[in-house]
């Protein structure tokens, strides 16, 4: 179910419109990362925007909710991440980006409704998660949006 959505922009441009689904609503971001319970991060994109360029945003989400020793212990992973989006090229403006954070196996994403790849593992998807419900999220007013429950 829809625990709550936002805007996310960068300086004064809107570059996409952020929705949290999980299996039940709650407004504590902790819990919400570290459910046993399958949750999703919509992203409808509002502006085109470069793979690479998304990618560093997340990429610099990572770095700045895992500690130097969390980040290392996940490169592999971020690194298969990058390959996924490299591959992608670019969002256009009204593509759909969806991450399933699934238990137990890790972090589906789809791109335009197709699967873009599958990264493994329960810690890369609560590290994902922090980038836009963490400590240092990549917007306050967004991480709040995302948890109106």
């Amino acid at each position: 179910m829809l625990n709550g959505a936002g805007i996310r922009k960068k300086m004064v441009f809107e570059v996409y419109v952020a929705a949290l689904y999980t299996t039940a609503k709650s407004n504590d971001a902790n819990a919400i990362i570290n459910a046993a319970t399958p949750r999703r991060i919509q992203l409808d994109m509002l502006r085109n925007v470069e793979s690479a360029t998304l990618y560093s945003a997340l990429l610099e989400g990572l770095q700045d909710n895992l500690s130097a020793a969390q980040y290392k212990a996940l490169a592999p992973k971020v690194a298969e991440l990058e390959k996924i989006f490299m591959d992608i090229k670019v969002a256009n403006k009204g593509d759909v980006i969806m991450l399933d954070f699934l238990p137990g196996k890790g972090v589906k994403v789809l791109v335009r409704g197709q699967v873009a790849g599958m990264i493994t593992g329960d810690a890369i998807a609560s590290a994902m998660l922090s980038i836009w419900l963490g400590k240092s999220p990549v917007s306050d007013s967004l991480k709040a949006a995302l948890l109106k429950a």
